[in-house]
């Protein structure tokens, strides 16, 4: 899409964002054109031919209310918006211009570097962007109710799912941390029923004390975060399970081809408190459809 045709597109969406709002205040939430069009300081057949494209790809119906695909597409474009907003913010770009270059972003940029620009404040720790504890579940973080969804896309099984442990020190996310080491690899994940549980298999480990002395072990306890609360990880054989709704999760593509998950992790070594206290880990995944 050329740039004039991404500005269209944005100017179309404040159409949009504004039938939505004026459905919202209709009992059978059927938004009045004429109103919106007063709104804008159009004329009514203006909102018609911003609008018609959206009838067209399915995300308005005949009476121009969202359709339950035209929610979800239209609260993942919020939320792409508020997490670039979040990122530049954090970025040190002036707060008077914030709105002007998330809005050059989102004229001018492709769709795929939209949401690669995006989801940098998802593993940026310095941009301390938290989600509510209800947006950070299934998905919904992205304005999807995709926990209700899952079996669509991947239906009940285990899956082989590469996944990264690095250190917490709100720098850069680039050095791992020795908990990597502690865990076999891959990950297994498991979807039951519309629930996905990711199993960590424990391994033994080595680990030098401040003292020089060397110990060996496996970790002895993991918790992870959840709604700004620590969990205790069930451990089974040897194995720690975490559930998939406590990982901050992002997807790219609309089939949700690949998904990539977050969540801070705890764990201590069953070696003593000398080899290793209780050290804190930021755990990131990544679920690619197919792969069994």
């Amino acid at each position: 899409m050329n740039t004039t045709g991404k500005i269209q597109e944005n100017q179309a969406m404040d159409y949009l964002i504004a039938l939505e709002q004026n459905a919202s205040k209709k009992q059978d939430g059927r938004p009045s054109i004429q109103e919106v069009a007063e709104q804008m300081g159009v004329h009514r057949s203006t909102v018609y031919r911003f609008t018609e494209r959206y009838i067209k790809a399915g995300i308005l119906d005949s009476d121009y209310r969202l359709t339950e695909y035209g929610y979800d597409w239209l609260q993942n474009w919020k939320i792409k918006k508020l997490r670039l907003e979040k990122w530049l913010e954090h970025c040190k770009i002036n707060k008077n211009s914030i709105a002007y270059n998330v809005n050059m972003i989102m004229e001018n940029c492709t769709d795929d570097l939209i949401t690669s620009l995006s989801n940098s404040v998802l593993t940026c720790r310095g941009c301390k962007f938290h989600p509510s504890s209800a947006a950070c579940n299934w998905y919904s973080v992205n304005g999807e109710n995709f926990k209700e969804k899952l079996g669509l896309h991947m239906p009940d099984g285990r899956y082989a799912i590469p996944f990264t442990l690095l250190k917490d020190n709100d720098q850069e996310l680039l050095e791992l941390s020795m908990a990597h080491r502690g865990f076999l690899h891959p990950a297994v994940l498991e979807i039951r029923d519309g629930e996905g549980t990711i199993h960590l298999t424990l391994r033994m480990m080595e680990q030098q004390s401040a003292s020089g002395k060397w110990f060996r072990g496996e970790a002895g306890s993991v918790r992870y975060k959840m709604d700004g609360e620590w969990m205790e990880a069930p451990l089974t054989e040897g194995t720690a399970l975490l559930p998939m709704s406590a990982f901050w999760l992002s997807y790219e593509g609309e089939d949700f081809k690949l998904i990539r998950g977050m969540t801070s992790i705890r764990f201590s070594c069953s070696s003593g408190m000398e080899a290793m206290g209780e050290r804190e880990a930021l755990m990131q995944i990544r679920i690619r459809r197919g792969l069994t």
